[in-house]
């Protein structure tokens, strides 16, 4: 069970990446537009652009494979995820589990040392209402490390629920092994299976 939890909490999610603004600039030759508002005599400048849309890393298609520890109390467990082009948007970076429809907050902002920093509420169902917050650094599109920070509460297995520190160091091996597609997980004990088994496309 303790393996499943720390699967529960490996790989990571939605980001919003801190938006840099740019405002268009007028030839210096042409006349005012008739967008543009007059104040004292002068053209007002149009509104800036919206922010640009929120993004997030992203990692190379391929096998992964995570040592995750969680609590620093039963050592390195070793696990592997296949990841595709279309399961890495639908999985979270630091939580091997599909992360839509189940989370009322998942963020995740650029920091101006290259740094991620993540936040996420989600509601698990039978696995508890889960409250993460944490760092990911490194070059995520090959390797990363993750430390993060969770509490659980109303977990159907008591063990589940508490406070839970998790640190997590994922690389990329190459390419997935034959026969085996996006989603898949393989546990420590050879137990294997599919993250987005069952899902909408």
């Amino acid at each position: 069970m303790r393996a499943l939890t720390a699967a529960g909490l490996t790989g990571l999610a939605v980001v919003a990446l801190a938006a840099c603004h740019r405002h268009d600039q007028a030839s210096s030759s042409a006349p005012p537009s008739g967008a543009a508002a007059l104040v004292g005599g002068q053209s007002a400048a149009p509104p800036a652009p919206p922010p640009a849309a929120p993004d997030r890393p992203h990692r190379e298609p391929g096998l992964w494979e995570q040592h995750v520890s969680v609590d620093g109390l039963e050592g390195v467990q070793t696990i592997q995820l296949c990841i595709d082009k279309s399961s890495d948007g639908k999985l979270s970076l630091y939580s091997a589990r599909a992360a839509t429809g189940r989370c009322d907050t998942n963020q995740m902002l650029r920091k101006t040392d290259g740094s991620w920093a993540f936040s996420s509420v989600c509601d698990m169902g039978s696995g508890g209402k889960v409250t993460t917050a944490g760092t990911i650094t490194g070059d995520v599109a090959r390797a990363y490390t993750v430390q993060s920070d969770s509490t659980t509460v109303g977990a159907a297995v008591p063990q589940m629920n508490g406070d839970h520190k998790v640190n997590i160091t994922a690389a990329w091996q190459g390419p997935c092994r034959p026969g085996q597609k996006g989603g898949d997980l393989i546990l420590p004990g050879g137990i294997k299976m599919n993250i987005l088994a069952g899902q909408k496309e």
